[in-house]
């Protein structure tokens, strides 16, 4: 009985085996077997497994963006590059254009200027070769000098009846001068602009709507386009060289105070322009408004 109950080295290291003493965190120290330690070794080593798994394929997937991204931005370093050469290109052919169109412009105006003088040449010369006859030009002039004469007596002389904010109506003098200013402002240097002409008009207390201003301009306009096509130096003259009146260029203005002579009146100031063409040939004379002398 006591041999049976007497236990090997053998048996011993075999029950030891079986139940091992093990410490588990946050637990009490207890006896579990072996295998089940196992069991649970081998589950947590397969999740790791698992997640070292997981995290290596977002990896791969990272580098594959990553390497994506690389490319797309050296492709579009590429492009953009290839853009600031085809732009740098661009600009140098603009300021070759630049350049081809202001010598263009410059050739333009030399033929013009040396068309023009053509034209007076030729004009002069046919006047003193055939005194008296009328040349294509000269014809072109006179009608251009009838729609001059027309346009003042039908829209601009007409001026003078617009409403009036205030004051009296205007006596003579006073309609001459509102058309003097006028056929300045359409004639003179710079070109009609109907924001200036309805400052004229306003100063004398006259109101004008937009439409009758453009009107105005626009009709201005194609007179002196007209004339400066047909060319020969023409010109509308508002000069006076002295207040004497002078009966072979001029034509006194509606209201002007009249002598039985020339010398019994004066030029006070010019009303409408005459208009000149070559070397001072008078197509339409100047209307002045004259005063007793």
């Amino acid at each position: 009985m006591e041999a049976d109950m007497v236990i090997g080295p053998r048996r011993l290291v075999e029950k030891l085996v079986d139940a091992v003493r093990i410490s588990i965190p946050g637990r009490k120290s207890e006896l579990v077997e072996l295998s089940e330690w196992a069991s649970g070794v081998t589950a947590s080593v397969h999740d790791v497994r698992v997640a070292l798994a997981g995290l290596t394929t977002s990896v791969s997937e990272l580098k594959q963006q990553n390497a994506d991204l690389r490319s797309l931005v050296a492709r579009q370093r590429a492009e953009l590059s290839e853009a600031v050469t085809t732009a740098s290109r661009l600009r140098g052919q603009v300021d070759n254009l630049q350049k081809q169109v202001a010598e263009l412009q410059s050739l333009e105006d030399r033929f013009t200027g040396l068309d023009r003088r053509f034209t007076n040449i030729a004009g002069d010369l046919a006047s003193v070769i055939h005194p008296g006859k009328v040349t294509e030009d000269e014809h072109g002039h006179l009608d251009l000098g009838a729609a001059y004469a027309d346009y003042l007596v039908r829209h601009v002389q007409p001026l003078v009846y617009l409403e009036r904010t205030g004051g009296k109506p205007f006596d003579a003098r006073g309609q001459a001068e509102v058309i003097a200013e006028v056929c300045q402002s359409l004639f003179g240097s710079e070109a009609a602009v109907p924001a200036r002409l309805g400052q004229v008009l306003a100063a004398h207390k006259l109101v004008a709507d937009r439409e009758t201003l453009d009107e105005l301009c626009a009709a201005a306009g194609r007179l002196r386009a007209e004339a400066e096509r047909l060319g020969r130096d023409q010109r509308w003259e508002f000069s006076c060289p002295d207040d004497r009146y002078d009966p072979e260029r001029q034509r006194p203005f509606v209201g002007s105070e009249l002598g039985e002579t020339a010398a019994d009146v004066r030029v006070a100031f010019v009303v409408t322009p005459s208009y000149l063409v070559g070397d001072g040939k008078q197509i339409v004379p100047q209307q002045v408004f004259t005063v007793a002398a």
